[in-house]
């Protein structure tokens, strides 16, 4: 699935308790959509275990979804305890190691210019130095 419009609507019609006043506000590579679904998942499990569905509604919104110093961040409210946060965030460590353009194997590496940080399997860090170095 490479169109971020229609992963967005995948997730608004398997979730959407995360899409109902706004869409998604996604902005990263389609390499990591398989991690953004699994803390998707599981934060819905957290809202369907939740006693107070009435408090989640109220509080959860998700801000950004987004690449931030070569790792995948995923900025949220919702009614969790702390160690429900920790389990969430350990879900978006995966990323760190997962190509963000294709999804294989990959790791946090710097682009050409040693600026900026790019989590990326050897193919497509090949890539973009050639790209960098023309």
């Amino acid at each position: 699935m490479t169109d971020p419009l229609k992963f967005q609507e995948v997730i608004g019609h398997q979730f959407p308790i995360f899409t109902r006043e706004q869409s998604l506000p996604l902005n990263i590579y389609e390499g990591w959509y398989p991690i953004v679904e699994k803390f998707l998942v599981r934060l819905h499990e957290m809202y369907l275990a939740a006693p107070h569905k009435d408090e989640w509604l109220q509080t959860l919104k998700i801000l950004a979804i987004k690449e931030k110093f070569g790792t995948l961040r995923v900025y949220f409210h919702a009614p969790i305890s702390r160690s429900q946060r920790l389990e969430l965030l350990s879900i978006l460590d995966a990323a760190a190691k997962t190509c963000e353009l294709c999804g294989q194997p990959g790791m946090l590496r710097k682009d050409s210019t040693g600026w900026s940080m790019r989590t990326r399997c050897d193919e497509h860090y090949k890539q973009e130095l050639l790209r960098q170095n023309f």
